[in-house]
């Protein structure tokens, strides 16, 4: 299978609109980022090493957000091809690399075997968007691997996935139960969890933000959430004593 014969017009794209706002967000952070690749990725070597034995990869693979050069957790790999994609251009690509994000992968339908995305969802401007598309891409008997790099980690800011439904959900149980006075201290939580928030937009339009080249810090429930969003089951996971984790999803 030759990659350019698999990459396909907007035609065949997913078509769900981002707004400039949340590309110039990304924009902002890859650009930070991109010059820590290197070193970070030299960091995590022996992490990226342990990912590999985990994947068990085999078949023709993809590696959604792979950098310019194969990750270490597919330099030994046995795979019928492997085909990197990236954001930023290469000159001098040193495998099958093609320039793209995750949002709108530019591949045919069920192509290919397995699916990698390591330590790039949280720097994905639509992660469920990203995990529709490698569900699409994969065959039918294809499987997705992830490796979270923020995973339950402390941060400034609240989790994009955290849902007000749920909030919603728990106020109402505090009604039945005339727990007035703890539903108007949730009520004060969730104003200066508001603030808070507010503070941090204004932090990151002054420059000044805390986390500078991750869009998302992941829980246990935003994974789940995803997976479940996005049509996929989670069939292993592993949690690793740096806070990272790995999933393997179908």
């Amino acid at each position: 299978m030759c990659c350019k014969h698999q990459v396909v017009t907007d035609v065949e794209m997913n078509n769900e609109r981002i707004g400039k706002c949340e590309w110039a967000e990304w924009r902002e952070k890859l650009v930070r980022a991109t010059p820590t690749f290197e070193s970070s990725r030299l960091a995590s070597r022996d992490l990226s090493l342990m990912f590999g034995d985990f994947c068990k990869i085999s078949g023709t693979v993809l590696d959604v957000g792979s950098g310019p050069r194969r990750a270490p957790y597919l330099e030994s790999a046995n795979c019928e091809l492997c085909v990197g994609l990236d954001p930023l251009p290469i000159k001098e690509p040193r495998f099958d690399l093609v320039c793209g994000v995750g949002e709108f992968l530019p591949f045919k339908s069920r192509i290919f075997d397995q699916c990698f995305c390591g330590t790039s969802l949280e720097h994905c401007v639509r992660p469920q968007m990203v995990l529709k598309e490698m569900r699409r891409i994969i065959k039918e008997d294809g499987r997705i691997n992830l490796w979270i790099g923020t995973f339950d980690r402390p941060r400034e800011k609240l989790s994009r996935m955290s849902s007000w439904a749920q909030d919603a959900h728990d106020g109402w149980i505090l009604l039945k139960k005339g727990s007035f006075g703890y539903l108007g201290k949730a009520f004060r939580v969730r104003f200066s969890r508001s603030i808070a928030r507010l503070s941090s937009h204004i932090r990151r339009r002054l420059g000044l933000i805390s986390d500078p080249y991750h869009l998302y810090h992941f829980r246990d429930k935003d994974v789940n959430d995803l997976a479940r969003k996005s049509r996929l089951t989670i069939v292993e996971r592993r949690k690793l004593a740096d806070g990272s984790l790995f999933l393997t999803v179908r």
